[in-house]
């Protein structure tokens, strides 16, 4: 998916945005990926999930100051309100997301 794409359907969310920057060569992404996937089935249509492969769109890497995968972000309004950085618990992710 293109960097418009993305920010397109970021923008465009009248839900809260997990955006889980992460790699193909990234061990801790793989990890993750089970954790985001089950977030995502569970909160349903409360939540969009978007996955962005940093080598695939730096430009968007750049744009959210990623200097390391994976990342998680989450935008509320089209505003940042919070991000983790690397392996994390399935309840600090959840965290992320309520807080």
């Amino acid at each position: 998916m293109k960097d418009s794409e993305i920010i397109n359907e970021i923008e465009n969310a009248d839900v809260p945005v997990l955006i889980d920057f992460g790699a193909t060569w990234c061990g801790p992404c793989r990890k993750s990926e089970p954790i985001i996937d089950g977030i995502s089935e569970e909160y349903g249509d409360r939540l969009k999930v978007v996955k962005v492969n940093i080598d695939e769109n730096p430009g968007l890497a750049v744009s959210y100051k990623i200097a390391s995968v994976p990342v998680f972000v989450v935008i509320k309004d089209g505003k940042e309100t919070g991000r983790l950085s690397g392996l994390n618990s399935r309840e600090k992710i959840i965290g992320l997301i309520e807080g």
